[in-house]
């Protein structure tokens, strides 16, 4: 029987009919190349959605085996395909992820660097107030007894290493 003029045609009973006969077929041909019953099955409908859509263009000359299996082989090359480039997609995100994390981490100790530096170029004093208030979170009055200074002197020692700080960190971001 000639079922490619029939699918041409557009005889869905036909079509159903090569269907049946050859999924089976199809099917093992897709597990025994991906090894995944899904992709085996994803495939038999891809084939016969593409045999569907164009039926137009089968060549009645060639016997229906040839055609569809035609079709089998480049849709399991698209899906495969498509499969290869999503994994680099996503290896390449991880990648861009990983880069960015870390650039971020050498810009964070390249400014805490640059913060050191200024920081040692203020007074003593006024880089112990600074230090026991940022890094250690101490008050003011707490400071004061620690450096045996009153709270009205600890606040101008942190004013005055902020205003520092502030003019030599905005000159290293001009350097950029």
């Amino acid at each position: 029987m000639n079922f490619i003029k029939d699918i041409q045609e557009g005889k869905e009973a036909i079509f159903r009919q090569v269907y049946n006969q050859y999924k089976e077929r199809l099917f093992f041909y897709f597990l025994s190349k991906t090894d995944s019953s899904y992709l085996a099955q994803e495939l038999v409908q891809q084939t016969f959605i593409k045999l569907w859509t164009y039926r137009e263009k089968l060549k009645p000359e060639l016997s229906l085996d040839i055609q569809l299996f035609r079709i089998a082989r480049t849709s399991m090359i698209d899906l495969l395909r498509k499969k290869a480039n999503e994994k680099r997609a996503m290896a390449g995100i991880s990648i861009q992820e990983a880069d960015n994390s870390l650039q971020t981490q050498l810009e964070a100790r390249e400014t805490l660097g640059r913060l050191n530096t200024a920081l040692a170029q203020l007074p003593a004093i006024s880089q112990k107030a600074f230090r026991l208030s940022r890094e250690q979170g101490l008050t003011y009055h707490q400071i004061a007894e620690t450096l045996s200074i009153s709270p009205k002197t600890v606040e101008y020692h942190i004013s005055n290493a902020l205003r520092m700080l502030k003019k030599s960190v905005f000159s290293i971001f001009l350097m950029f």
